[in-house]
Order: structure tokens, then C-alpha cells, then sequence
């Protein structure tokens, strides 16, 4: 069987969301599906996507009805959320050694790091941030 992959919140988004980007994440998507790939992300990834809907909907970018329907849609999806043991420790030294004052991103560079795996993010800050330390993150736009 195939390694898993693993996703974050920026990438997620995509799937419901049209940004830039997406069309790549669909077409990442579908490939993994095909290939029998599992794809996981811990399980702060619900309470991430959570938190893009309701903010877009705040903005006024899509109906409340619409972030609702999208939100639904993307808690469905296929993900298989983790939380290895000594997930959040390993976190916290990941963010640390990063500089960053919040542990979500390295949550999910802990999660793919535990299992030997791709991470796959939108989030180019954080990409160009690791990218020379932490060779198995992947940027979205460069698949």
C-alpha cells in the first residue's frame, strides 16, 4: 500500500472553496483516491476548516447557507485525523524551533514527520519558512 499523505487546513479549504489553487488540489485529490493513498491530518484540522467558513462568511464572501453546505462538505471528506502520542510535545518543539508563537502549523509538520510522509500546504509563509529543513513539506502551487 501506498504512504499516507497528509493535509492541512489551506489545503483542505480548496476542496471547498474556489480559490487559487484549487484546481490543483482536485486534481491531487482524485490522483490519491486512485492511487488507494490514505490521507490524514490531526485532529485540529476540523476546528481549522471550521474557522475559515466562518470567517468567509463574516467577510461576506459566500451566504451563511453556503458556508454551512461547504462546511458539511468538507467534514465528510475521506481524512483520517490522528493524534499519535506525543503529538502536541513534539509540536511544541517543532514550533519553537520555528519561532512561531502558535503550535497549529506544527501539528501537522509532526504528524507527517511521525508517520514519514508528504504534508501538503497552501500556506507558502510557512513553506518558504521550512522548506530547506523539512524537504517533505509540499507547496500546492508547485505540484
Amino acid at each position: 500500500m501506498n504512504s499516507p499523505v497528509c493535509v492541512d487546513a489551506s489545503f483542505v479549504i480548496k476542496l471547498g472553496l474556489p480559490e487559487a489553487g484549487s484546481d490543483q488540489v482536485e486534481d491531487l485529490w482524485r490522483e490519491w483516491h486512485r492511487g488507494g493513498r490514505e490521507i490524514v491530518a490531526p485532529h485540529l484540522l476540523h476546528c481549522e476548516v471550521t474557522s475559515v467558513i466562518c470567517h468567509v462568511v463574516y467577510r461576506g464572501r459566500i451566504t451563511r447557507e453556503e458556508g454551512l453546505q461547504v462546511l458539511e462538505h468538507l467534514l465528510a471528506l475521506p481524512i483520517r485525523l490522528l493524534t499519535p502520542e506525543r503529538l502536541h510535545i513534539t509540536a511544541c518543539k517543532i514550533a519553537i524551533e520555528l519561532g512561531q508563537s502558535v503550535a497549529y502549523d506544527a501539528h501537522y509538520l509532526a504528524l507527517a514527520q511521525n508517520l514519514g510522509c508528504e504534508l501538503w500546504t497552501g500556506d507558502k509563509r510557512l513553506y518558504r519558512k521550512i522548506r530547506e529543513k523539512m524537504p517533505w513539506v509540499r507547496l500546492i502551487q508547485e505540484a
